[in-house]
């Protein structure tokens, strides 16, 4: 639908281009959006994306796009993926035409059989694990910048990765009722790990990065950085925990 980015692939286009499919005879169309630089799938920022507040807007993240793009497609079945959890919010969507079918992601990774369950009413609504998922409360200052923000998603997104790996190797943990039981932070570290496994699989390729072939002054910046973000965790936790035992002091006297 859009990519969210100032001077990037606008929702005009996007139509444009659906257009174009559509002549040219594609099965079917996806509406979604977003980048990995600004993952609306992921955060669910609906305010930054200027959604409305409604809980079928708020849930189906992409619904608007797909109606207007409906207007432009004619033969075309037009599925709309982002969000969508509730049977109710679902049925609404392909009752008013808005699309033709509903695609799924996110929840998938930590309840396989949820469609199943859903179509047999087994349960109203298919798991949002993003809404529970956060860093640790040491780290949850970090959200008040931006780039706070973006590292908090990419680390969430790492958990869906971390999922989606366990169902490749038959994971027991995948299969509890509840999700899988990892941390947010041991996913980014499982995902690093085995990023750094399988660029270490390549060879004789003359790059730089973080990861793959980094030289070792780049290995100390990424220790030095993730050391200096670990000790300002610390002190401010330490900090806000003194503030508040003195205030529940002042509250006994």
């Amino acid at each position: 639908s859009a990519d969210f980015q100032r001077g990037g692939f606008s929702f005009e286009e996007a139509m444009e281009v659906a257009s174009m499919l559509d002549r040219a005879g594609i099965d079917l169309l996806n509406i979604t959006g977003g980048t990995l630089e600004n993952p609306v799938l992921l955060a669910g920022d609906e305010k930054g994306a200027g959604f409305q507040r409604s809980t079928l807007i708020r849930e189906a993240y992409f619904l608007r796009y797909a109606k207007g793009i409906r207007k432009r497609v004619v033969r075309t079945p037009i599925m709309c993926t982002g969000g969508m959890r509730s049977r109710k919010v679902m049925e609404r969507a392909l009752q008013d035409g808005s699309c033709d079918i509903i695609g799924v992601g996110r929840p998938l990774c930590g309840m396989p059989d949820a469609p199943r369950r859903l179509l047999a009413y087994e349960i109203d609504a298919m798991p949002a694990y993003e809404n529970d998922l956060d860093i640790p409360w040491a780290m949850r200052w970090i959200k008040i910048f931006r780039l706070g923000r973006v590292i908090r998603s990419f680390a969430i997104q790492t958990w869906f990765s971390k999922c989606i790996d366990s169902l490749g190797a038959g994971d027991p943990a995948v299969a509890d009722p509840d999700g899988p039981k990892y941390g947010v932070l041991e996913a980014l570290m499982f995902v690093d790990a085995k990023d750094k496994r399988q660029a270490g699989n390549l060879r004789g390729l003359d790059t730089e990065g973080t990861i793959l072939n980094a030289k070792s002054s780049g290995r100390r910046t990424m220790v030095v950085a993730g050391a200096t973000v670990a000790i300002v965790s610390l002190c401010l936790s330490l900090w806000h925990y003194r503030n508040l035992t003195s205030d529940q002091s002042k509250v006994r006297m």
